[in-house]
């Protein structure tokens, strides 16, 4: 499978971009700054509708325009060919599969293909904050699981609702508060729950790649840092922290603080491992 051409309106920092490509392996080179980087990122905004390299798709748009247009034809193997669409303003997105309009991400997925992302700056998983690496978990899971992205959506618009309400009145309405509680703890359980599959998957891979090649029996180990507390319970911890809520107004707990650990020999890769070591985790 491969795409046959890509072309780019008003993104980054092309203002229009055309490209065509042969099955096999494509090289970009040239010129610091001249957008090689940002050619890789629109194939993963095309195919999987979602940036590797930021949080939100808006920061692809061209400086001082209003939107973005990311198109390709994609081939597949058999020979069947699918032009794919994607076209993003602040009013909304829109998705064309053969120029027919799609009304949920997922049909316009099952038409897509997946994404391999390699970067330099894949050492944050190892030396980077706990967002880079649950980025790096939305990017892998929403391409793994189905229900993964409508999950992680739909948790996100609870809790930026919910947030809205801990800092709207000067003493909280815990009972308009716990509404948008509960869709936390119904859609962040699927966040959580794939999350943990897919560590669980790559878990074997890692540690066979790490062992070929460092060469050495280093024992790494890969475990998810889940914020719901003891329990797993994230509606009881939200109970349970209510004080802290209040003071802070904002949600203390939940899959959006999340994390997972890496450590060698039960040493935290981030402190102990030497130069090298990280790289080879990341």
């Amino acid at each position: 499978m491969h795409l046959s051409d890509l072309n780019l309106n008003q993104f980054r920092c092309f203002e229009s971009l055309r490209i065509s490509m042969e099955p096999g392996i494509t090289i970009f080179y040239g010129d610091n700054a001249q957008g090689k980087t940002s050619i890789l990122e629109a194939v993963c905004v095309l195919l999987r509708l979602q940036s590797p390299r930021s949080s939100s798709v808006a920061d692809c748009v061209l400086f001082e325009k209003n939107g973005f247009a990311v198109g390709g034809n994609l081939v597949t193997d058999s020979g069947d060919e699918a032009d794919l669409r994607i076209q993003w303003a602040e009013s909304g997105r829109k998705l064309f599969v053969d120029g027919e309009t799609q009304k949920r991400a997922g049909d316009f997925l099952r038409h897509s293909a997946l994404v391999v992302w390699m970067a330099n700056n894949d050492l944050a998983l190892v030396r980077g904050s706990g967002s880079d690496r649950r980025r790096y978990l939305d990017f892998m899971a929403s391409q793994l699981f189905p229900a993964y992205r409508p999950a992680l959506r739909a948790y996100e618009k609870a809790l930026r609702s919910r947030n809205f309400l801990l800092k709207r009145d000067a003493s909280p309405k815990w009972p308009e508060i716990d509404a948008y509680t509960k869709l936390l703890g119904e859609h962040g359980a699927v966040v959580t729950n794939h999350r943990r599959e897919l560590l669980e998957k790559l878990g074997p891979f890692a540690r066979q790649a790490q062992e070929e090649i460092s060469g050495s029996d280093e024992q790494l180990a890969i475990d998810y840092l889940d914020a719901s507390g003891k329990t797993g319970d994230l509606s009881q911890e939200l109970l349970d922290r209510r004080q802290e809520e209040f003071r802070r107004r904002q949600t203390v707990a939940g899959p959006h603080r999340d994390d997972f650990s890496l450590t060698i020999d039960s040493k935290p890769a981030a402190k102990f491992a030497s130069e090298g070591q990280q790289r080879t985790l990341a």
